[in-house]
């Protein structure tokens, strides 16, 4: 009897212990910068930043190409397509915001950013 009973305990804790277990949540986020104005210099526009602080600049196309009809098509292509490594690499879009003008009051600015998480 004592044997069932340690068994079930045994049984029981582990159990527990096995429920309380969470799986690593990383986290990351995404800022694409679109500037629209005359540019001195040139600053990559997209950065991505991961739960370890590793942060990676790129450049992506934002201008206007083919006719300006298309340019919101365009746009929302590219915008796309800069995120589709990530869907495909299993992060899962959590939230999105934009904002409009930057830190000087310039309103010829565009900030977009895209949350992501991902269970390990």
């Amino acid at each position: 009897m004592r044997k069932l009973l340690f068994l079930f305990l045994a049984l029981f804790a582990g159990q527990s212990l096995m429920a309380q277990q969470k799986s690593k949540t990383d986290y990351m986020s995404i800022t694409i910068y679109e500037y629209h104005g005359l540019e001195i210099g040139h600053v990559p526009n997209m950065v991505i930043t991961r739960t370890d602080t590793a942060q990676v600049q790129k450049d992506i196309d934002l201008k206007l190409h083919g006719k300006a009809r298309e340019y919101l098509l365009h746009h929302e292509d590219t915008l796309i397509s800069a995120l589709k490594p990530y869907f495909k690499a299993g992060w899962k879009l959590v939230s999105t915001s934009v904002e409009s003008g930057d830190f000087s009051g310039n309103s010829n600015s565009v900030t977009y950013r895209y949350y992501f998480t991902r269970e390990e």
